[in-house]
């Protein structure tokens, strides 16, 4: 991440995301163990869906719907079928969730970015027009000197009257 420049939000999230990216790298050599094994199989399983789950409510908090959703559906679909049904849903599945991962990771930092660089564009442009004002009031000021024209002033200070009473 070195070079980049996020909001405080998004760097929250792109750590999470490749925190998630660490993680289907681990559900993909369970879902190879899962394809291999002749024993214990469901406990595999079993274990990979919980992971699926938590990834889900993890996404969930983190206000990552599209990833929570894909995260929900594969879960579902990894505990139904056969072995080589589940191992081929697993393999895809995660293949496919690592993929929506990665693009949501470059959307939202493309996002942020694109977002800084109006930002700065818009303040760039503020800093031209208070500029420009200064440049005109500048230039009325010395025709108006050249013309012998005093410049507006304040009007003085209105005198301290007394409050009035108030009779009950």
């Amino acid at each position: 991440m070195a070079g980049r420049k996020l909001s405080a939000k998004v760097e929250e999230e792109v750590v999470f995301m490749e925190n998630l990216l660490l993680q289907c790298d681990h559900l993909l050599r369970k879902a190879e163990e899962y394809a291999a094994a002749k024993k214990e199989a469901d406990s595999i399983s079993q274990q990979i869906v919980r992971q699926l789950q938590q990834i889900r409510q993890q996404a969930m908090m983190k206000n990552l719907g599209p990833l929570a959703d894909q995260a929900g559906g594969l879960s579902v679909q990894c505990a139904r079928g056969s072995q080589t049904m589940r191992a081929r849903t697993m393999r895809e599945g995660i293949t496919g969730f690592k993929v929506m991962l990665e693009r949501v990771m470059k959307a939202t930092i493309e996002a942020d970015q694109r977002q800084r660089h109006e930002e700065e564009l818009r303040r760039a442009a503020e800093k031209e027009a208070e500029k420009a004002a200064a440049e005109r009031m500048a230039q009325r000021v010395l025709r108006e000197s050249q013309m012998g024209i005093k410049a507006p002033q304040a009007p003085p200070p209105a005198p301290d009257l007394p409050a009035p009473e108030v009779k009950s």
